[in-house]
């Protein structure tokens, strides 16, 4: 079967060791309207059974008896085959006994000689029928098939990812056999965390990559009596076996040869890094996310141990740090302090003193600093609520500490990185709290640019951008460094000193057009202000 310009094209022998036989089968049908191409026409049966062995066609037309064997033998032995293929036995009256044995070995089309155009294409178009049907079967169980495949893997997916961020602890065995018909056993589940890491300025599709690393992991994990569910995790993807006991050692294995496949795929990108973390074995699934945290740990003591590597958590030993002892109570209240002041310099301190007072701890785990980076974090966010600081604001800080812990490599870079973060919401704050205090200022500023021709008070400007009196006058001089009433002079000398050079307007009208209507007065202040007469202001400046 061929595809030609898009339609499947079935391929045909015709067979007979009479040639006008074979000549008027040829022109009968118009082979091409019906999707079928005539890819040979032989006269004996061995040469048939080669072009079926080696060209594989759809239909065979073959006449009853032929030199070599007869058409049952080439029927027997092209069974044997294995390959699909219908037959359509073509027979002489006396040979009639034959086709009634080709009926018993599954044939369903014979003819009878000499050939009638009308039965050879109903035969014909009964064996496409017959093969279009099985196909769009078979198409319709192979999308099933993956329908149900895919659907499996988004279960598991959706299993792993609520394993991890904690919604599943009561899952069972039984459970999970329902919901994902894998053969899980309660032998071994070992999570491992796969880690790729890049620097910023690398620039990278990171959800290609991860589709490339899945490959690589399920490629390898075909191969091996287990079963297993993916998961991405942040820039990561996180796997959980479950496999026999017995097959231990061959799992430990497999992970030496995925780190050594990874690293392999790894090469072929500039600055990328890749990190593989085992976690401990268990023997329930209710346990799985111990394991998953394990793995989860081993990759971050690449921190120590370096990139390209694969650790196994069951052999690392560092020791513990008691988060809680160090940033106690006390501590909290200066930090929640630091940040309700925004002081990024006394921030600065503290972290320091803090990842001084961890890094004491002999053989300290570098778990232990994303823990308790972590739990500063968690502080500074919940202050930031606290104060109902920005919601944008905090969500943006939330996300770039999220990525410093994510893709630093090296602790001294990862508590600058987090630190760096911090202080730039510190600073975002100040600056919105300080345009904050500012816009009354410069809405009252707008209202009298506005306005100043009038006969303005400080009430008229409060009542306008709904402000006391009092608050907008002592917040005006903090700003502006002049009070209310100054401003509004200020205001309308600007406007007078551009009237007086630009207009012929009589000092009269300039100062009644500015807000004066007794000139004397207008001229008295323009002095004060300004320090010249209008008058001698406009033959210097005009």
């Amino acid at each position: 079967m061929e595809k030609v310009a898009g339609a499947v094209m079935y391929k045909v022998l015709i067979a007979d060791d009479e040639k006008n036989v074979c000549m008027l089968i040829k022109k009968l049908i118009d082979w091409e309207s019906m999707g079928l191409e005539v890819i040979d026409i032989v006269h004996n049966a061995v040469a048939a059974y080669e072009c079926i062995r080696t060209r594989k066609p759809d239909i065979v037309i073959s006449d009853i008896r032929m030199p070599g064997y007869d058409g049952l033998e080439l029927i027997r032995k092209s069974i044997e085959l294995g390959n699909p293929m219908d037959f359509i036995i073509i027979s002489g009256y006396k040979y009639f006994e034959y086709a009634h044995k080709a009926l018993g070995m599954g044939i369903e089309h014979y003819l009878l000689k000499p050939i009638n155009q009308r039965e050879l294409e109903e035969a014909l178009q009964k064996i496409i029928h017959k093969k279009r049907t099985e196909e769009e079967k078979q198409q319709a169980e192979e999308e099933l098939r993956e329908e149900i495949y895919e659907s499996q893997k988004k279960m598991k997916k959706h299993f792993l990812t609520s394993v991890m961020s904690q919604q599943n602890s009561n899952l069972d065995l039984i459970q999970m056999k329902e919901e994902f018909s894998g053969a899980f056993s309660e032998n071994y589940f070992q999570a491992f965390f796969v880690k790729v890491d890049f620097p910023a300025e690398a620039g990278c599709n990171l959800d290609s990559l991860l589709v490339i690393i899945e490959g690589i992991i399920e490629k390898i994990l075909a191969g091996m009596k287990c079963e297993y569910i993916n998961s991405r995790m942040k820039s990561g993807i996180v796997t959980v076996l479950n496999f026999d006991a017995k097959n231990k050692d061959a799992i430990h294995n497999m992970y030496e040869f995925l780190m050594r496949q990874l690293i392999r795929e790894m090469d072929k990108f500039n600055m990328f890094s890749v990190t593989v973390g085992v976690g401990g074995y268990v023997g329930t699934i209710t346990d799985i996310r111990v394991s998953i945290n394990s793995a989860v740990g081993a990759v971050k003591c690449r921190l120590k141990k370096g990139v390209n590597r694969l650790i196994f958590a069951e052999e690392l030993n560092y020791a513990g740090v008691d988060i809680s002892a160090i940033l106690n109570e006390s501590e909290k209240k200066k930090l929640e302090n630091m940040v309700d002041t925004l002081d990024s310099f006394a921030f600065h301190n503290f972290l320091e003193a803090i990842m001084q007072s961890v890094r004491k701890v002999t053989f300290y785990s570098p778990v232990a600093v994303y823990d308790m980076l972590e739990n500063i974090g968690h502080i500074i966010i919940e202050t930031l609520k606290k104060n109902e600081a920005e919601e944008e604001q905090i969500t943006h800080l939330q996300e770039t500490i999220d990525i410093a812990l994510d893709r630093n490599t090296d602790e001294e870079n990862l508590v600058r990185d987090f630190e760096n973060q911090v202080v730039s919401c510190m600073d975002q704050s100040i600056q919105m709290k300080k345009s904050r205090s500012q816009l009354p200022v410069r809405m009252a500023k707008q209202y009298i640019q506005e306005h100043y021709r009038e006969q303005l008070s400080l009430e008229d400007v409060g009542n306008a951008i709904n402000l006391s009196p009092a608050y907008l006058s002592t917040i005006f001089k903090k700003e502006l460094g002049i009070n209310f009433t100054d401003y509004i002079i200020y205001c309308r000398m600007e406007e007078a000193k551009e009237l007086l050079k630009n207009s012929e307007k009589s000092i009269a009208e300039v100062a009644e057009q500015v807000g004066y209507s007794d000139s004397r007065y207008f001229s008295k202040l323009f002095v004060k202000v300004i320090g010249l007469k209008p008058s001698v202001y406009r033959k210097l400046y005009s």
